[in-house]
């Protein structure tokens, strides 16, 4: 169809008197007119009318959305027509499969009625048609409006009487209470909340917040899956949406059944969405790609590409304006408007559209991901103009596939240039975004690579910026071209330490965007999601007007209507930083949980004369470590990386944990020198003076406790003379930089009266428990393991020893099979200053299904299954403590894929209940020698408590190997001695 034909009918559509598309549903603000009252809906909702010139709409409950519209026309057409023949039932069907009509009655007069079905989630709709004196009504809402739609169509007419009612909530604030318990919506509440979740998960999608995203979706299936049935068509693609943000985090085993679900779902024989089957192809493409199969993606992507080009009509597939391009004739400007408002006006056509291109757009990712560079680009030219005047997101995304494509080819020059329009029109659509960030952070990087790293400094700082008012991180990876050209060009210390604080491994910022996705939803404190959520609506509202403000551009001839924009972005954005003060002030303990940086000037304000931080951030090919003491900083570089570090700490792993029959192998003595003059030898002169050093380490030095490390080489086989580090330094570590600082800062006085309280001694699952929790065919490894974990023999007397120590009371304990779950979240643990765990702590590196890590309690004999088997880290998260210290003993988290990250990400659930200090085990040891180490410990620390935990730990670790001599002297392994290590402190 010819341009002008489409604009032809577009103005047609236009001036039809009956109600568009556009409001049936969703996101139209109420008028400032006064509302009539029309009883309650199906659901037992109030719901009200806000009358208009030719249109009217219904709401009804708590939302702001509108629940069904009412028009009025003086065409002589009759009801049926209507209703099968016109404008407006053509633009209803682009959203709606509708039924025939049916005769009806509407107030003693004849008419028309008919059922729809929404053709993206599935929602039901009806629709009357009545003409009543001169007039045309048609009315169409939600199936639970249907009880009002009548008395609408009667207030409007003159039939029934207008009452005024006044409308309860005008702030929204009833809103956020009810869309927090997603469970509990009913009719137009629970049909608007989905409508809201769906567009927020997309959101979240494209910022990268991916646990959000996923809440988001969860929260869309929850409701889809209460009011139309789990095993409705429509949840295909809000399913298989929900498994790709999963999926983004890393659980693919639990994506994959999402996946089949969805597959089976969309493939049902009553499907009324045409995109779903390709739309769910191309999201498990986008998962394989994830999982490093390009290949088996790309077929899933033709094959998605070629169902969407079917569904587009052919106008919208020829060539337009390139992107780029700064001036287009009067011509060229109404063809694209005319084919935008077209594709809006029809749902299927527009997701078809936006399917297609973004398949487009992956499958050059894929191909460049294959090695097949020169059909990338191909794919990428063939794409490009199809995102000419599109979604200013879509387009930015596309120029950072191109600036990708083009890098992989080895042109950092011209990737640098792509990259910048990218990132130029990132900033124009998402000003404070993650996206943002990552490609300003790519940029500098080929910028770095071309040999022009001054250019790429300002890139850096900006995206330090945007990164610092999200409170968010990136990958360590995406930071090492930028800390080079810091190195390389003499820029700031201050500034590159400050950068480097950003850096963040994957597990860590999963679980970060996990933990704040949890209180958004209100677990831990409604308040708390209350106020997170009116910050998630700000910024939404802020999202709106930035698109609206980047479609403008530098258009002249919307001067006023830009600058109208511009006040309305700003207002927001003050809005916006207002909002989050509320929730700083709503859950003060936040920063633990997200990703923050401190200034130098922060640091060593907290900072004792006598001790010192070491900050390190390790990337593939370098790594640095920065040295900060109360009077400088030093900064060394650690060459070789992530893979000469993680070769090494291998090497020392494989030496203290217990092999077969529990025999250990002699100490790697040359791995643990070797790593400390990769690691702290370059910024070792920073340390004279000091007795205490801190580590914030990254990567695979958080599975090693540095006590270990030596500081020279030792070939002597008597290890108790070897030169560990502990010898000279009490050593302590923590997750993050700001952790230190948000410790140190903390001013709550521990207000605990009781001394300790010791949990532990569990009994583990049966197979069958463990079976029923996770399902054989994907996680069987996961219940053989977790089945396999055997009572910890010395559990008991460990406890007994600690609280013979300490002098608590036989009574301040939970043991054996009393130590459940349910029992410890209902025990006021708050009331002890310290809490001791002999028990295991799995990580989701052990575990293949479990996305979060958790303390292993006892299972119930008479329990279906072990899903109450663990206190996981969210439930650490909702405990209310008040502890200087919890001691996890026997975590048994293993040395690879992420074992420490996620051990770091257990401390901070803890320091978010309100612990200040872990201590931890790094492996499985034997039970004697940890017993006694602990046993140590603790006396260290009652006889000299102004040391701090820190101080007793090295104190108890020095004891043990000076008492190895003789019959002891194989306690000078730092299997048995350094297992332990201080988190926090």
């Amino acid at each position: 169809m010819p341009w002008r034909a489409v604009a032809l009918i577009l103005l047609l559509l236009i001036g039809c008197s009956e109600p568009p598309p556009e409001a049936f549903l969703g996101g139209v603000a109420r008028r400032d007119s006064k509302p009539f009252d029309l009883g309650t809906n199906t659901s037992g909702e109030p719901c009200s009318l806000l009358r208009g010139g030719v249109d009217s709409q219904v709401f009804c409950g708590t939302y702001v959305e509108p629940a069904g519209h009412v028009g009025r026309s003086a065409r002589d057409t009759d009801s049926l027509t209507a209703l099968v023949d016109s404008a407006w039932r053509r633009s209803m069907d682009t959203r709606f499969l509708c039924a025939p009509p049916v005769p009806t009655e509407v107030l003693g007069s004849p008419g028309h009625s008919m059922e729809c079905t929404r053709r993206q989630g599935g929602w039901r709709h009806v629709v009357l048609a009545v003409r009543i004196d001169s007039n045309l009504f048609i009315a169409d809402g939600v199936k639970p409006a249907e009880a009002v739609l009548p008395r609408a169509i009667g207030v409007m007419s003159g039939r029934l009487p207008a009452q005024p009612v006044e409308v309860a909530d005008t702030t929204g604030l009833e809103t956020q209470r009810r869309a927090a318990q997603t469970d509990k919506l009913e009719g137009a509440n629970a049909i608007a909340e989905a409508e809201f979740q769906l567009t927020r998960g997309g959101l979240e999608n494209r910022r990268g917040n991916y646990a959000a995203a996923e809440a988001a979706y969860r929260a869309v299936t929850s409701i889809q899956e209460r009011l139309i049935g789990r095993e409705s068509p429509a949840l295909a693609v809000p399913l298989a949406r929900q498994a790709l943000q999963v999926s983004n985090q890393g659980r693919f085993a639990e994506a994959e059944q999402l996946f089949l679900r969805a597959e089976r779902l969309a493939a049902l024989p009553n499907q009324i969405d045409p995109v779903a089957r390709p739309m769910v192809a191309y999201l498990r493409a986008l998962n394989l790609l994830n999982l490093g199969r390009p290949g088996e993606a790309l077929q899933l992507l033709d094959g998605a590409e070629r169902t969407f080009s079917a569904i587009v009509p052919r106008d919208m597939l020829v060539a337009r304006a390139r992107v780029g391009r700064t001036s287009r004739s009067a011509a060229e400007q109404m063809a694209d408007a005319a084919l935008d408002a077209a594709m809006m006006a029809n749902q299927e056509v527009a997701d078809a559209f936006n399917g297609m291109t973004e398949t487009r757009r992956y499958r050059a990712v894929a191909l460049s991901a294959l090695g097949r560079s020169a059909e990338a680009e191909s794919a990428l030219a063939a794409a490009r103009d199809l995102y000419s005047g599109r979604d200013p997101r879509l387009s930015a995304r596309y120029f950072r596939t191109a600036g990708m494509t083009v890098a992989a080819s080895g042109q950092a020059g011209r990737a640098a240039s792509e990259l910048g329009v990218a990132a130029n029109a990132f900033a124009r659509s998402q000003p404070l975004s993650l996206p943002l960030a990552e490609t300003l952070l790519l940029q500098a990087a080929e910028l770095v690579t071309a040999g022009r790293p001054q250019e790429a400094l300002p890139l850096c700082q900006a995206a330090a910026g945007v990164l610092e008012t999200l409170r968010s991180g990136l990958p360590a990876n995406r930071f090492v071209p930028c800390l080079r050209a810091y190195g390389v060009s003499g820029g700031s210390l201050e500034e590159m330490f400050a950068l480097s604080q950003f850096a963040q491994g994957t597990i860590t910022s999963r679980q970060i965007a996990r933990a704040t996705a949890r209180l958004a939803e209100g677990a831990r404190d409604p308040r708390v999601a209350e106020a997170m959520r009116a910050r998630d609506r700000a910024d939404q509202e802020l999202e709106v007007l930035y698109q609206g403000r980047a479609e403008i551009g530098a258009d002249k001839t919307r001067s006023a209507e830009a600058a109208a924009l511009d006040q309305a972005i700003t207002n927001a954005q003050l809005a916006l930083r207002e909002a989050g003060s509320v929730v700083q002030a709503a859950a003060p303990r936040l920063s633990g949980l997200v990703q923050e940086t401190v200034s130098i000037k922060s640091l060593q304000a907290v900072m004792r004369p006598d001790e010192a931080l070491a900050a390190i951030v390790m990337g593939d090919t370098d790594g640095w470590t920065f040295l900060i003491r109360r009077g400088g900083i030093r900064v060394g570089l650690i060459e070789g990386g992530s893979a000469k570090v993680d070769a090494l700490v291998k090497r020392i792993r494989t030496t203290v944990e217990p092999g077969a029959n529990n025999q250990l192998q002699p100490f790697d003595t040359a791995a643990a020198h070797e790593l400390y003059a990769l690691v702290l030898s370059p910024v070792a002169a920073g340390l004279a003076g000091a007795r205490s050093l801190t580590v914030a380490a990254s990567g695979s030095l958080l599975s090693i406790p540095f006590t270990l490390l030596l500081t020279a080489p030792h070939a002597d086989p008597e290890l108790a003379k070897a030169p560990f580090l502990v010898r000279q330094y009490s050593i302590s570590h923590v997750p993050s930089v700001g952790g230190f600082v948000n410790l140190r800062n903390s001013t709550k006085t521990v207000r605990a009266s009781r001394q300790w309280f010791g949990l532990g001694d569990f009994r583990p699952p049966s197979p069958r428990q463990a079976s029923a929790t996770f399902p054989p065919d994907l996680c069987g490894e996961n219940a053989r393991l977790f089945a396999s974990l055997g009572p910890l023999p010395g559990a008991r007397r460990e406890l007994e020893a600690a609280r013979l120590i300490l002098g608590a009371s036989p009574d301040d304990q939970l043991i054996g099979a009393g130590f459940t779950a349910a029992r410890v979240k209902a025990t006021p643990l708050h009331d002890f200053r310290m809490l001791h765990f002999a028990t295991h702590a799995l990580l989701p590196s052990e575990l293949r299904c479990q996305a979060e890590p958790a303390v292993l309690t006892s299972t119930p004999a008479d329990a279906p299954d072990a899903s109450g088997a663990s206190l996981t880290a969210s439930q650490i998260e909702q405990m209310n403590l008040d502890a200087e210290l919890v001691i996890l003993a026997a975590c048994n988290t293993g040395g690879g894929d992420g074992a420490g990250e996620s051990l770091s990400g257990l401390a901070r659930s803890f320091f978010f209940a309100g612990a200040r200090a872990l201590l931890v085990t790094h492996w499985e040891a034997n039970d004697a020698t940890t017993t006694y180490l602990t046993a140590l410990f603790l006396q260290a620390l009652s006889t000299n408590t102004e040391a701090g935990p820190a101080v007793a730990l090295a104190t108890a670790q020095r004891r043990m190997l000076d008492e190895s001599v003789g019959s002891r002297a194989m306690q000078a392994h730092p299997s048995y001695w350094a297992v332990e290590a201080l988190i926090g402190g």
